[in-house]
């Protein structure tokens, strides 16, 4: 994808004045800038969720529960991140506060792309979670932006 900003056509649309066609640059930049934030924004929370898994199988709770909270930030209606937290949150001892996060998982979460998530919530909600950090499923599509194509 061109990059019109870093090519020069802004500036020498902008010294002849022609701030119409630099109107049109810059609709096309923060279009791409947009795209791109999107894309990144996607990539950071599977990151950050991914390395909580992996800090959460360590028994790392801490760490779990910050790239948890990364990604609670950027996404907050992420079902499988509040899920996770939950459990992080049940094995530090703090119960109440982890059924008010997977109630609010619970809440978010769509049947028809987050069952297997939702089963896992309503398990520990109900207190019979057979482990107490099952394999990650898929977020739901509000959950998370569509993955960019690598190509």
């Amino acid at each position: 994808m061109s990059r019109p900003l870093e090519n020069g056509s802004f500036s020498a649309l902008v010294a002849s004045q022609d701030f119409s066609g630099a109107v049109k640059v810059l609709d096309e930049a923060i279009n791409e800038t947009r795209q791109d934030y999107t894309a990144a924004q996607f990539r950071l929370v599977q990151l950050h969720l991914n390395r909580g898994i992996c800090n959460q199988k360590l028994h790392l709770n801490r760490k779990a529960l910050k790239d948890y909270d990364a990604v609670l930030a950027l996404m907050p209606s992420n079902v499988n991140a509040l899920l996770r937290k939950g459990q992080v949150l049940q094995s530090l001892g703090k119960q109440a506060e982890a059924r008010v996060v997977w109630e609010a998982a619970a809440s978010l979460a769509d049947p028809a792309s987050d069952l297997e998530v939702l089963l896992q919530i309503q398990a520990a909600l109900a207190g019979t979670s057979s482990s107490s950090t099952p394999a990650a499923a898929p977020s739901s599509p509000q959950a998370a932006p569509a993955a960019p194509a690598d190509g």
